[in-house]
């Protein structure tokens, strides 16, 4: 970008938009002419020199060139030398390179392929300096700004290492939180409703009240059950759905025991089985629960047995039924844990393989400079 010098009149705005040029230029060739190095003029240019600097540009590479030699040659090739000793007493300190050339005998010379205004110009050696001062240099920029782009990329690239490894790790917990907390929550569920059965087995059933109280109980557990599964299975649904845009229909953890046939408070089933009337059998219950007797008939402890019985193996059949419904709904959590942790990582029987590759990228990186 040819530009004014910084002492000329212009527009603010104008003026502004110069001085930024130097700011952004990698480089700067500062021409002057030589016929003010030895007036009154030689004093601006120390000012603009200052001003220059003032601009940041101190650490930036700067070759003066020191122009119409020429001139100062033919009016006396004695002030060549003080020309070039003034140059050096003002400017040695602030630029690179100072050069002294003819721009009007380069052109000449180029133009008409004279080698000998070509070397009196002294124009090679500005090219040389431009090469050592601004080709070289740029190339070594351009050499250490990729490397300080490289630099940035690797950074980059091992914060989205830890990253990712971090949410990683976070949902391989999680996988194996699921697994543990199904067995948990499943066994603690199993255990409760071994623990209701064995109670109700352990109770006395000597009244028609007493079975219907019975039935209740069943019918409660049910529900106790139903709920207490969907329960475990929503919360687990949610947590091992690790990536949200995985769907899967959810299961109907609904649960049914009081539709066993060992259902014992089925009276007229009851009665059936014992070969009695419902007048007999009333009279018998009744009998249980009478205070006064002292005796059972063969009748009451058939009737107990046949309850007894009945209850043993509803319980058997409902702990079957709560087993299956457990294996579907882990099946089921599994079957979603799995595929989520696919679709938003890989097979989770790849992982351990699929960390030691990250940890070799990143140590990799990490390595270099």
């Amino acid at each position: 970008m040819d530009t004014p010098g910084l002492n000329q009149n212009l527009i603010k705005d104008t003026l502004n938009r110069m001085k930024s040029y130097y700011v952004k230029a990698d480089g700067v060739i500062w021409l002057v002419d030589a016929q003010n190095l030895v007036s009154r003029e030689s004093n601006k240019l120390i000012d603009e020199i200052n001003e220059m600097d003032e601009l940041g540009t101190e650490e930036k590479n700067k070759i003066i060139v020191i122009n119409k030699m020429d001139v100062i040659r033919n009016i006396d090739p004695n002030n060549v030398y003080k020309v070039k000793k003034r140059a050096y007493e003002l400017y040695k300190n602030n630029f690179k390179d100072i050069v002294f050339i003819s721009a009007k005998e380069g052109l000449e010379g180029i133009i008409k392929n004279d080698n000998k205004l070509i070397k009196s110009s002294n124009i090679d050696t500005l090219f040389k300096s431009i090469d050592e001062n601004f080709s070289k240099v740029a190339k070594e920029k351009q050499i250490s700004s990729k490397y300080k782009n490289l630099y940035i990329m690797k950074t980059n690239i091992v914060r989205e290492i830890n990253s990712y490894k971090r949410c990683l790790y976070k949902d391989i917990s999680t996988y194996n939180e699921v697994e543990f907390e199904l067995e948990e929550k499943t066994k603690n569920l199993r255990t409760y409703v071994v623990t209701y059965l064995d109670d109700l087995e352990n109770r006395q059933y000597s009244s028609k009240e007493d079975l219907d109280n019975l039935n209740k109980s069943i019918v409660e557990l049910e529900k106790i059950c139903s709920l207490k599964l969907e329960k475990i299975y929503d919360f687990l649904y949610i947590k091992c759905n690790i990536n949200k845009e995985y769907n899967i229909k959810k299961l109907n953890t609904e649960i049914y025991f009081s539709k066993s046939k060992y259902i014992i408070f089925d009276y007229n089933k009851l009665y059936k089985s014992n070969n009695k009337n419902t007048n007999e059998i009333e009279n018998i219950l009744n009998k249980l629960i009478s205070k006064n007797s002292n005796n059972q008939s063969y009748d009451e402890s058939l009737i107990r047995n046949i309850v007894s019985k009945n209850l043993n193996n509803l319980s058997k059949e409902i702990i079957i039924i709560l087993d299956e419904k457990i294996e579907i709904i882990k099946k089921s959590i599994n079957e979603i844990k799995e595929k989520s942790f696919e679709n938003t990582y890989l097979e989770y029987s790849n992982v351990k393989l699929h960390i030691d590759f990250l940890n070799n990228i990143e140590s990799i990186f990490i390595k270099m400079r």
